[in-house]
């Protein structure tokens, strides 16, 4: 039976993004499934290790060095796994590790290691993220947060029954990093659409319906919340397929919707109070900062301008502003991608 939990989702735009609810995965997994993960650790260069969590932030290395990198280590018993696949009504060639990294802030993920279990000739081995990820996974390890997901996923779509994973890239079991530097952060939590929300007036079938409590030009980013409200088909679909391309697409979706709606306010509560562009010094020098301090400042890094001409840009022309948001998310190529007809693998 689906079932309810707490879980970690991602970041949005400098906040802390959570689920407070989960709709349960509908199928079973067999246990060695499940557990095949349960020792993966982070290691440091300095030999430090660091065991999987989905919510801790683990602190970034002190440096990156070649000779002694930063790696992922698996200590996977393949004698389980097999037996486990073979419960399953799975074969090694159905089942792959895959190493996701993604900078949640500017939603941008990638695959930077993938190995079939069938090419798997040891119980322990390393992936060395410093050899093998682009630059920007490294910089953000350092200076900045990033998220390091390990999944044993299904490589492709089999014939099984309902109660069984059976769609590629579903995953069956999974061990979460994140690492990097710790930031005050508005908090967002992510909840399924439901009968009270539809009594406020919600219309059913709604997409999503976004809360936000405090104003952001006098309550500091701890007080400023964020409520994201969706169809509760989707919040269940985003967990069941995490590693797919369209849920990807989908969270970025949600991550625009969020992020529209948080510059939306910082105009209107600008024009309740009165705030104009010239007071963006006034407002850096209260302590603590009011949210839109650190909200704007977020913004305006990632569409690569200065936080004081951002907030006049927003202010002075909101639509101009917030047509940045789709560049940061990368909407558009994840649009393409989504649409681009799969191959079928046998026509070609």
């Amino acid at each position: 039976m689906p079932g309810e939990a707490s879980a970690s989702w991602g970041e949005s735009g400098g906040s802390k993004v959570r689920t407070e609810r989960r709709i349960g995965r509908p199928f079973f997994i067999d246990t060695r499934l499940k557990n095949s993960l349960a020792k993966v650790t982070l290691k440091y260069p300095d030999g430090s290790s660091h065991p999987a969590s989905s919510s801790r932030l683990i602190p970034p290395p002190k440096s990156l060095r070649d000779d002694n990198g930063l790696c992922v280590h698996l200590v996977i018993d393949r004698k389980q796994l097999n037996e486990g696949l073979v419960a399953q009504g799975l074969s090694a060639d159905d089942v792959t590790l895959s190493l996701m990294a993604s900078m949640d802030r500017l939603r941008r993920a990638e695959e930077i290691a993938a190995i079939p279990v069938s090419e798997l000739t040891d119980d322990e081995f390393e992936l060395d993220i410093t050899k093998t990820a682009p630059i920007w996974v490294l910089e953000a390890v350092m200076a900045a947060r990033l998220s390091l997901s390990l999944y044993l996923r299904m490589a492709r779509t089999v014939e099984t029954d309902k109660l069984r994973p059976n769609v590629q890239s579903i995953w069956l079991s999974r061990a979460k990093f994140h690492v990097g530097i710790s930031e005050p952060s508005y908090a967002v939590t992510i909840q399924p659409l439901g009968e009270e929300q539809y009594q406020r007036g919600v219309p059913r079938g709604a997409y999503s319906y976004l809360e936000i409590q405090g104003n952001c030009t006098q309550v500091p980013i701890s007080e400023f919340k964020i409520v994201v409200y969706l169809d509760a088909d989707v919040f269940g679909a985003l967990k069941q397929y995490e590693s797919s391309l369209g849920s990807s697409n989908a969270q970025a979706k949600l991550e625009l919707i969020v992020l529209e709606g948080l510059l939306r306010r910082v105009v209107s509560d600008c024009v309740k109070e009165d705030v104009t562009a010239s007071e963006w010094p006034s407002l850096c020098s209260q302590e603590p900062n009011p949210a839109v301090v650190g909200m704007i400042k977020s913004f305006a890094k990632n569409a690569e301008l200065a936080p004081e001409i951002f907030f006049a840009l927003l202010l002075d022309d909101p639509e101009i502003a917030i047509s940045h948001i789709g560049k940061i998310l990368k909407i558009a190529k994840q649009d393409i991608d989504l649409m681009k007809p799969v191959m079928n693998a046998e026509a070609e």
